[in-house]
């Protein structure tokens, strides 16, 4: 291994270390964070993630029924009508900018985050 490459290796090191701190304070710049749930791409209903909810909200369209449960600062889909159940396997959010979609029935869990400086909600897809 010559000095070229001992050279290059730390510089991606540091690289990489510089980009993963510069992503986490990106994510996390945010005085308040919300899920919201959107059916047939109208706002069903948002919840501020900042309070410690317990809560199990079912919703029924006439494509189907789905159930989302809101623990802590997480989300999650656990029961849906639809046929392959991805939205069940997408798992638990609790990010800014991570989505759970249900496309048969029409249904979208998105976190986003809002400064209190603004009025604008930051969305990142």
């Amino acid at each position: 291994m010559t000095k070229c490459d001992k050279f290059l290796i730390i510089l991606v090191l540091i690289v990489s270390i510089i980009s993963i701190i510069i992503i986490g304070k990106a994510t996390s710049n945010y005085d308040t964070t919300y899920a919201e749930i959107y059916v047939d791409g109208n706002l069903y209903k948002k919840y501020s993630l900042d309070k410690n909810l317990n809560e199990v909200v079912t919703i029924e369209t006439k494509h189907g029924k789905n159930i989302i449960e809101i623990e802590g600062y997480n989300v999650r889909m656990i029961e849906s009508s639809c046929i392959n159940k991805l939205c069940i396997k997408q798992g638990t959010i609790h990010k800014q900018g991570q989505l759970i979609v249900c496309l048969p029935n029409k249904v979208v869990v998105q976190i986003i985050g809002k400064n209190s400086s603004s009025d604008l909600d930051t969305i990142s897809y």
